[in-house]
């Protein structure tokens, strides 16, 4: 293949809607062509094998995707691009929780259940890097703190690092509350048909987030302070790809229906030149 092959990189944020984006993303990679840091559950080793593939193989890669740090796309001798789900970090800390409750052969779930803990106890025990600021932790692609490869707490400049990328090598930056927007957003600017979103993963026994007490709220909070921030300027810049695309978000539609779908705009790039 030729060096002008690109690459799409899913970063996909744990408890952000990722598996049900990926039943969307996947049928349109032949299977030789995708590489799955989430299999087997071993990031760090996949992670290094994906760096040690020779660049032949490297280039016949069209889309790499999982629980993945930025930063991968290093040893990638084609173009390439990111796009990523973010969520609510309260919503999103609140469904970890939950989720790691109601599912026994999860690493967390002894801890939790054995120690009784509430949702803020969760959330400042330091089970996981996950639960402070995990967006800006794996957006920011640094090592020692990504939740992957290292746990250290987060610097003051990771969030602007955080943005920096998103801005720089995320041609989209979607978002689970506006998951229907988001597979609209990524059809229209690939030339993909465009499907209804189908949610997997979902918590049965969740809270919502009206009925946290004002402790669990304040924890979360406090504890990503970072995510919140990143997730404001996400979600502005993500209204506005929508509105340059005539998509039509939930937030700002006074109907249950879902809205028409406009006729699809073949794209073989995305909204930011590709990069090497």
């Amino acid at each position: 293949m030729a060096d002008d092959h690109e690459t799409l990189i899913f970063l996909h944020v744990p408890k952000a809607g990722g598996n049900s984006f990926l039943d969307f993303l996947v049928p349109n990679f032949q299977d030789e062509s995708r590489f799955d840091v989430s299999a087997g559950l071993r990031y760090v080793e996949r992670l290094e094998e994906l760096a040690a593939l020779p660049k032949e193989e490297l280039r016949k890669l069209g889309f790499i995707y999982g629980h993945l740090p930025f930063g991968v796309h290093e040893s990638l001798p084609q173009m390439f691009h990111y796009i990523t789900v973010l969520r609510d970090p309260i919503d999103r800390i609140l469904s970890h929780y939950y989720f790691v409750k109601e599912q026994r052969k999860h690493p967390l779930h002894e801890a939790v259940v054995s120690q009784k803990m509430s949702v803020a106890d969760y959330v400042q025990s330091g089970l996981s890097g996950e639960l402070n600021n995990g967006m800006v932790r794996l957006i920011c692609g640094r090592p020692e703190s990504d939740s992957l490869r290292g746990h250290a707490p987060c610097q003051p400049d990771d969030l602007q690092q955080a943005t920096e990328n998103l801005k720089t090598h995320f041609s989209i930056i979607g978002l689970l509350e506006e998951m229907h927007a988001t597979q609209q957003l990524v059809a229209r600017r690939m030339g993909w048909a465009e499907k209804e979103p189908v949610r997997r993963n979902q918590t049965k026994a969740r809270k919502s987030i009206s009925s946290l007490r004002k402790r669990d709220r304040e924890a979360i909070i406090s504890n990503n302070d970072l995510d919140l921030q990143l997730y404001a300027w996400a979600r502005e810049r993500f209204r506005h790809q929508c509105q340059a695309e005539g998509i039509v978000l939930a937030a700002d539609s006074e109907s249950s229906e879902p809205s028409g779908f406009a006729p699809l705009r073949i794209c073989k790039r995305f909204l930011f030149p590709a990069r090497r």
